[in-house]
């Protein structure tokens, strides 16, 4: 009788510590499903006879697995939890909308000044075409970027504190470009900080693409813009020497029998640059191209938008040469850059022809 006694309660005693060590190995898995950001479903088995426990959680990893084939919003984690990726998309949604209200309260006056300089500065006016392409350019990685798992970086809230700390210099010092700038890497920062390096990196190139919708610094625009004026002014005057036409050249000026030109920062071809440097990636980015032709299209917008402007300012000379100095106002003027832009768009589309001809099947975008 004593043995039989014995028996029972070592068997009881053997049943407990079966089912605490049950009950342990359930907690740590809701503990790393929770760590996951996700909510776990029902045990895989409940705790009881070894037999009865190994069979109920073998029935809970099939039924996991039929649960993920029939439910593209399910999922399981190590040890058969089935949970749902739907609170996990309402999470990311939601920092989504805060980041975005966030953003649109802290720039809101840098904002409206850069939209008022887009509207008064042909030179920016493009800047409108960047954002909607931008958001174009994001929402076609929806789908990678809904099945990336966040993993939120602490360094993505140093670049948020520095962006912001160089934006109230910046504004503090009246520094419109560096104060547009910090909005890029306030951007970066908090997508790094709340979802991610995985999610930066598939957003790379619609954030560095931003960058075309902020004017540089006078200073800069000036050191570029005088040149193309310079070299515009050479080519422009040996087109019209090349005609037979009487020229003299001092500087951006050309002085013709008839009429006295001055290629001004219009015609220097900087504004065509812009312009034809968004095209070109925009093109770059739909074709997936390489990084290397990608670089080779955005490369070549200089000087196809030179020759194109350079051209523009030989035929107006010419043509004011023989026609009288009526041609530089009339319509003749206005219609040129228009039809000068359209020649070098032309000339940008056969050279993604021919890019397109010898390039091998790529998978990567163009560079960010």
């Amino acid at each position: 009788m004593i043995r039989i006694v014995s028996a029972a309660a070592a068997e009881e005693k053997r049943s407990t510590e079966e089912r605490i060590v049950a009950t342990d190995k359930y907690e740590r898995e809701r503990m790393a499903a929770l760590q996951h950001g996700v909510r776990p479903g029902p045990a895989s088995g409940s705790p009881g006879k070894s037999a009865r426990r190994t069979a109920n959680a073998g029935d809970g990893v099939a039924g996991a697995a039929v649960a993920s084939r029939c439910a593209p919003e399910m999922s399981t984690i190590p040890g058969g939890i089935v949970y749902s990726r739907a609170p996990r998309q309402a999470v990311n949604g939601a920092l989504l909308v805060l980041l975005i209200a966030s953003v649109g309260y802290t720039y809101w006056d840098i904002g409206r000044g850069l939209v008022a300089q887009w509207a008064a500065d042909e030179n920016y006016s493009h800047g409108f075409l960047i954002l909607p392409l931008a958001g174009y350019f994001a929402w076609k990685r929806r789908a990678e970027l809904a099945a990336t798992t966040r993993r939120p970086s602490f360094v993505g809230l140093l670049v948020v504190v520095g962006s912001l700390l160089l934006l109230a210099a910046s504004v503090a010092a009246a520094e419109l470009f560096v104060a547009r700038l910090s909005l890029l890497g306030l951007l970066t920062g908090a997508i790094l900080y709340l979802f991610g390096a995985r999610h930066v990196k598939l957003l790379a190139f619609p954030l560095a693409f931003l960058v075309l919708m902020i004017p540089p610094p006078a200073i800069v625009f000036n050191q570029i813009a005088l040149p193309l004026q310079l070299v515009a002014s050479r080519l422009g005057e040996a087109a019209i020497r090349a005609s037979g036409t009487p020229v003299l050249r001092d500087g951006n000026v050309l002085e013709l029998v008839t009429v006295r030109l001055e290629v001004a920062e219009a015609c220097s071809g900087i504004r065509s640059i812009f312009s034809l440097l968004t095209f070109a990636l925009v093109i770059a980015q739909l074709g997936r191209y390489s990084a290397m032709r990608a670089w080779i299209l955005a490369a070549a917008t200089i000087p196809i938008a030179v020759v194109a402007n350079a051209t523009r300012v030989a035929a107006i000379g010419i043509a004011a040469g023989r026609l009288g100095p009526a041609v530089v106002d009339g319509p003749l003027h206005s219609a040129s850059g228009v039809m000068v832009f359209v020649i070098a768009v032309g000339a940008l589309l056969l050279l993604e022809r021919g890019l397109t001809r010898t390039r091998t099947p790529h998978a990567s975008q163009c560079p960010s």
